[in-house]
This record gives structure tokens, C-alpha cells and sequence, in this order.
């Protein structure tokens, strides 16, 4: 069988918040990531290159950064 390792392209983000319960600030960090391969195509069909990739992970890591956050004691509070 045949194994295929496709380059992943990664783009991590960094946020500082305040909690939404509490206004104490937080700070979250999350990595985005998308592999080059075949399969991975734009609406035209061409395949994603790195600049098409690390475009499209900023642009999730922009609505992911607009989301609020709870910290842990505050979500604690809330469950019953």
C-alpha cells in the first residue's frame, strides 16, 4: 500500500479577549492548517497553491478572532 505525505501549510493566530461573563482578559491561540495536495482545488479547479491556502486560513483566522470567549471558571458557573 502506498502512503502519500502532503505538505501541510500552517497559520496560527493569537487572540486577547475579554471574557464575556467576567470582562477578565484572556488569551486564546489557535492554528489553522490545510494540506497541499491533489484534492485540495479552488472554484476553478486549479489546485490550491501556498498563497491560495495561507489566504483562505487568514480569512479564517479573521472570523475566529471576532468570536467572543468564556473562561474556564465562568463556563463552569454556567453548567448546571
Amino acid at each position: 500500500m502506498t502512503i502519500y505525505h502532503f505538505e501541510v501549510v500552517p497559520f496560527r493566530a493569537i487572540k486577547t479577549v475579554k471574557c464575556s461573563g467576567c470582562r477578565k482578559t484572556l488569551r486564546r491561540a489557535k492554528t489553522f492548517d490545510q494540506t497541499i495536495n491533489p484534492y485540495n482545488r479552488l472554484l476553478n479547479g486549479q489546485v490550491k497553491n501556498r498563497k491560495d491556502i495561507l489566504a483562505e486560513l487568514r480569512l479564517e483566522a479573521a472570523v475566529w478572532m471576532r468570536e467572543g470567549e468564556i473562561c474556564l471558571p465562568c463556563l463552569n458557573k454556567a453548567k448546571p
